[in-house]
């Protein structure tokens, strides 16, 4: 009996110590004489001429171990695989060779997963850098324009002193105006001049106290635009602290995401090397 016939024989046996995963093939120089099927079904039927190029072939031509990861393009079955084929030698002679093959779409669609997840959490890390320096910047015009409102505030409270001294200046001139009145009465005739005098510093006080009274209206409604401004900024200050400690979480689950990806990839690369 020759080696051929005594692996061909020998096949069931050999099949259950590789298990169900692969493949195995055995061939003399010109055909197939044994094809049981595993994960992958390469097609060959028992007597069919061996196909040029596969590792069986080139292990018979150069009589040599051939170990070799195939993908999908460069697969002359349609599907991607990895193989090991050796040289039968009966005597001095190659007389076939023997070869097992496993499927490698799982791993391959493993890889261009991790791939995929890589390129994503890559994607999400300059998202999350922008919304960082965003935050970043959030938070100092805030900051910026929170000072601003306070010196406002304070600007505001000192335009009450103003409003002080214009109160206390048109109280004056009314009394003035009022003393002046009373004495151009007194004066009969001869205080016509000074009764023109007194209606002026009348009018001069009305329109001071109308002007005050603006004023202060105006100031009033400066002064609570200036609180609710200051009272906005401090929700987008603190929005922006809760969105930069957002955004360190969400880094850190991306950085998490990256290595799960890499060590994904490290895991399909080591069931291809099997």
């Amino acid at each position: 009996m020759s080696i051929i016939d005594g692996l061909i024989s020998g096949g069931n046996v050999i099949k259950q110590l590789l298990g169900n995963r692969y493949t195995l093939i055995i061939s003399d120089l010109k055909s197939y004489k044994l094809h049981s099927t595993g994960t992958i079904d390469f097609g060959f039927k028992v007597n069919d001429n061996l196909v040029p190029g596969t590792l069986m072939h080139k292990a018979i031509l150069e009589n040599r171990r051939i170990v070799q990861k195939v993908d999908r393009q460069n697969s002359k079955f349609g599907f991607p695989y990895i193989g090991i084929a050796i040289p039968i030698i009966d005597g001095n002679e190659v007389t076939g060779a023997l070869a097992i093959a496993e499927s490698t779409d799982l791993q391959e669609k493993i890889i261009k997963m991790s791939a995929g997840l890589a390129a994503t959490s890559q994607e999400l890390n300059a998202i999350i850098e922008n919304l960082t320096t965003g935050s970043e910047t959030l938070a100092t015009v805030a900051q910026n324009i929170s000072e601003d409102a306070k010196e406002i505030n304070t600007s505001i409270k000192n335009t009450d002193t103003i409003l002080e001294v214009i109160h206390h200046i048109t109280n004056s001139t009314h009394m003035l105006g009022l003393n002046a009145a009373i004495e151009a009465a007194r004066a009969g005739e001869y205080g016509r001049g000074f009764s023109v005098v007194a209606e002026e510093i009348r009018k001069l006080s009305s329109n001071a106290k109308e002007s005050q009274n603006s004023i202060s209206t105006n100031l009033c409604k400066i002064r609570d635009s200036a609180i609710k401004l200051n009272g906005e900024i401090n929700k987008i200050a603190s929005m922006s602290e809760e969105q930069s400690a957002s955004t360190e979480e969400t880094s850190a689950s991306v950085q998490e995401l990256s290595a799960a990806a890499y060590e994904l990839s490290m895991i399909a690369d080591r069931l291809l090397e099997q």
